[in-house]
């Protein structure tokens, strides 16, 4: 069995992670497997397993109009294509939705079934209208495609009316990976210091400035800092190096000991708009860290059981969440309960039967009889 993954970069994020994972879980297992990315090499951040096959169309570029935008995807699509051709793999697998949408294309006619993978919530996606459409044919094109939850696939179902889908979640398993930067906790947070923890892009989804306003509002001592890990512009996180909590919210771009923070945190928490499956969350949780969430859609509400391992709150009821975090801060025996409770999560999540179904996925697509109007070179 041969897979190809194609997915635009390696860079630090929760997509570019699960596939990394998946695909060197299954160069262990003996599978062949290749690696190809729009983006360079250089820019990887995860590592692969040494067996992988590693390849850049090196288109990555953004672009700066509809036209530059159209080249770019005609490109990616001819150079993906020579590779399907060359590689011959048994599956190509993509991920998000540029990718998936190239993926389809280029391998139309090479008899290759393609499975792509979306990883949010599909009304959360803002796109154009010609881009919208051109997605809505990859997904009827593919041979599968895969999303994160029930919730979703209910979307597909009724409005683009999808029936060849797939449900499989984030996985996790622990340890978890190490790599560069290293950033210790103690460097930045004195050890007198109580950590609520904050992972993830500094963008829109993620609400950084919610977190913020729930952290002030909260008004914890003074001996919790917020702590927010994720790359992006620090404009988004006020408070940061800035008026009164100047000195209470930290900051950091880029850490990979992440299993570190989350064994030093005493509260995590949520505040994302919208989600596909948050990764930190359930990373957090299964490192026993008590954790917070709103219930976007989606993912929290399959992850949380309110009040036994985590707290749910009503997405974007900035009240309850401050009144959430209030109660969890203050109230140790609960602390101590969700902390107990939350490593359960691995037995529902674990990354052996995510993979498990990523890899009978594989043999199903790739079995099935090729189109009739299918040539495989």
């Amino acid at each position: 069995m041969h897979v190809l993954f194609y997915i635009n970069s390696l860079v630090a994020g929760g997509a570019e992670r699960v596939l990394s994972k998946l695909a060197s879980h299954c160069a262990e297992a003996g599978l062949t497997v290749t690696v190809v990315t729009q983006k360079t090499v250089d820019t990887d951040h995860y590592t692969l397993h040494p067996n992988i096959t590693r390849y850049s169309t090196e288109s990555g570029n953004t672009a700066r109009h509809l036209l530059h935008g159209v080249i770019n995807n005609l490109r990616r699509i001819t150079r993906l294509r020579a590779l399907i051709r060359s590689e011959q793999p048994d599956c190509v697998v993509a991920f998000m939705n540029t990718a998936n949408t190239v993926a389809t294309l280029a391998a139309s006619g090479t008899g290759v079934p393609v499975i792509i993978s979306e990883r949010n919530y599909p009304p959360t996606k803002q796109m154009s209208w010609l881009r919208e459409r051109v997605q809505r044919l990859a997904h009827k094109w593919a041979r599968t495609l895969v999303v994160q939850t029930e919730r979703t696939r209910a979307w597909y179902e009724k409005h683009e009316r999808l029936h060849h889908i797939e449900v499989i979640p984030n996985g996790i398993s622990l340890p978890l990976p190490r790599v560069l930067p290293h950033v210790m906790p103690e460097e930045h947070v004195p050890h007198d210091k109580r950590v609520l923890l904050c992972v993830g892009r500094l963008d829109a989804q993620k609400q950084p400035a919610v977190a913020v306003e729930v952290f002030q509002q909260a008004q914890l001592e003074e001996d919790w800092l917020l702590v927010w890990i994720g790359r992006g512009d620090s404009t988004l996180l006020p408070g940061y190096n800035e008026g009164k909590l100047a000195g209470r919210v930290v900051w950091l771009p880029a850490v990979g000991n992440i299993q570190d923070w989350y064994e030093r945190a005493d509260v995590y928490m949520s505040t994302s708009a919208h989600e596909g499956f948050p990764n930190s969350l359930l990373e957090a949780m299964a490192c026993g860290c008590p954790s917070l969430a709103f219930d976007c859609p989606t993912g929290p509400a399959e992850i949380i059981q309110d009040g036994h391992n985590g707290i749910l709150v009503p997405a974007d009821h900035v009240a309850d969440m401050v009144q959430a975090l209030r109660k969890v801060t203050s109230d140790p025996e609960l602390r101590d309960q969700l902390a107990a409770n939350a490593p359960a999560v691995m037995d529902d999540f674990s990354d052996e039967q995510v993979h498990d179904q990523w890899r009978k996925l594989f043999n199903t697509c790739a079995n099935r009889s090729q189109s009739p109007y299918s040539t495989r070179d």
